[in-house]
């Protein structure tokens, strides 16, 4: 990819999120917007990466508590996950 073509970029990002790679889309967001200040739809993937790593994270760590048997703190870790990224159907089915 040409490293200042932004459309190139976006495209990237998207393939990222899908493969849930989500600090690397962050980094490519990041690095678009170094040339771009003003790309609106960088800073939407920005945003959407961002969310979507913490979602993941808030999930994980709902799911450690529940092995160890809290499961109200665990539920409140999940519906933080749900909050954060609504489009991801699995976060439904910890809770």
């Amino acid at each position: 990819l040409k490293p200042d073509w932004s459309k190139g970029d976006s495209r990237k990002i998207t393939a990222l999120l899908l493969l849930k790679r989500y600090n690397d889309a962050i980094q490519i967001c990041k690095k678009g917007l170094e040339l771009e200040p003003n790309n609106e739809s960088l800073k939407k993937n920005l945003e959407l990466a961002i969310n979507k790593e913490k979602a993941a994270d808030a999930n994980e760590k709902g799911e450690e508590l529940a092995r160890k048997q809290k499961f109200q703190e665990a539920s409140i870790k999940f519906s933080e996950a749900i909050n954060l990224n609504l489009e991801e159907a699995f976060f439904y089915t910890n809770r």
